[in-house]
């Protein structure tokens, strides 16, 4: 966790590191810090680059990711590991079938 923390905020910096006016970040609130979960809120001008990127770093750091607004749990790793995780009966955590 903490390293996808820092991987994301050297890319697009902490709300409290920016000037007010500045339009590129993704942020609506800066992740915190926590070894157990980190809670992503975005602009609703994040762009898909930004937020691509963000989820590219969790999947790659091994993170799962929960949609809350689709009710969505997307699993990293490549595609057989969800496959594996379908086969044990834990399809709720690999996300859609593609």
């Amino acid at each position: 966790m903490p390293r996808f923390r820092r991987e994301v905020l050297d890319r697009y910096p902490a709300l409290e590191e920016i000037d007010d006016e500045t339009p590129d970040t993704p942020w609506a609130m800066t992740p915190v810090h926590s070894t157990r979960f980190i809670e992503l809120n975005f602009r609703g001008s994040a762009t898909e680059e930004q937020v691509t990127f963000i989820l590219r770093r969790a999947f790659f750091n091994g993170l799962y990711v929960y949609d809350p607004q689709s009710e969505e749990v997307f699993a990293p790793g490549p595609a057989r590991w969800q496959i594996w995780l379908r086969r044990l009966g834990l399809a709720r955590l690999a996300g859609p079938d593609p």
